[in-house]
């Protein structure tokens, strides 16, 4: 019995630990991307009433602007709903959070996509990543 209760003290003690050190690690080593081979990796997930939006990129000091633009369902007619200037913001890691605080209804497909501005004035546009509609 005495040894039952060690061992299971010892996995406790195991599991509280992994639990801390996940909890101390940065967000971007926490959140999965989709993708990791573009320069920029983009991700959305619908929050309370919200859709959070996840950059991560090691070339953050190399860009001047992000712009973030929203479409409804047919993955056309984007309209630009933020734009970040990475100068003001002064990251100091690979990732950065981002709201969505007014988006489009959850009753139907949504798509995000970015476009980046290097400082020496190229544009680079992402492909849309979609937002499922909330099914009922």
């Amino acid at each position: 019995m005495k040894k039952a209760v060690n061992i299971s003290i010892l996995v406790a003690a195991i599991l509280g630990l992994y639990i801390n050190i996940y909890a101390g690690t940065n967000a971007s080593a926490k959140h999965e991307f989709k993708s990791s081979d573009r320069e920029v990796n983009f991700d959305i997930e619908r929050g309370q009433g919200e859709v959070v939006l996840h950059l991560q990129s090691s070339a953050f000091s190399s860009l001047d602007q992000i712009i973030i633009e929203r479409s409804s369902g047919d993955a056309s007619g984007f309209t630009t709903i933020k734009s970040l200037d990475l100068v003001d913001l002064k990251l100091s890691n690979d990732y950065y959070r981002t709201y969505d605080k007014f988006p489009l209804p959850a009753k139907g497909d949504s798509y995000y996509r970015i476009k980046t501005v290097s400082k020496d004035g190229s544009m680079k546009t992402f492909p849309p990543v979609q937002l499922a509609a909330l099914s009922r």
